[in-house]
Parts: structure tokens; C-alpha cells; sequence
């Protein structure tokens, strides 16, 4: 569990991968939106830019944009 603003700041930092030099990544992970579980699509740094269903439609969904995915726990 996050306890302070702080430790999440670092934390969603850590995962801007653009900062890290990582632009042609998009990553996904699961979340929840209007309460079902999706596979959410985030930019490299770290912006939500779309759902999927399942893991393989986020996958091909990243490849369309000539990107390559990274699966985040």
C-alpha cells in the first residue's frame, strides 16, 4: 500500500519510460473501468491512451501503432 504522496510520485515516475529514453514502448496492465476488467493501454510516459478486452487486442492494438508492447504487473 502507498503511504504518501511522495512514494506514489516515485513510483509513477519509475514508470515513465519515456523519461528513460523508451518512447517506442506502450505498455499494458490491468485496471478496472466502469467497473470490468480491461486491459489498459498507457503511453510510455505513462498516459492512459486506451483499453482492450483481452491481452491480445491491447497487443495488437500497440502493434497497429508501431509500437511494442511490455506487459506491467
Amino acid at each position: 500500500m502507498i503511504k504518501s504522496l511522495k512514494e506514489e510520485n516515485m513510483l509513477s515516475a519509475g514508470f515513465n519510460l519515456e523519461f528513460w529514453g523508451v518512447n517506442n514502448i506502450a505498455y499494458v496492465k490491468k485496471a478496472i473501468v466502469d467497473n470490468e476488467e480491461v486491459w489498459a493501454i498507457y503511453a510510455a510516459e505513462g498516459t492512459r491512451v486506451g483499453v482492450a478486452d483481452n491481452l491480445e487486442e491491447a497487443q495488437f492494438i500497440i502493434k497497429q501503432n508501431d509500437l511494442e508492447p511490455l506487459i506491467a504487473h
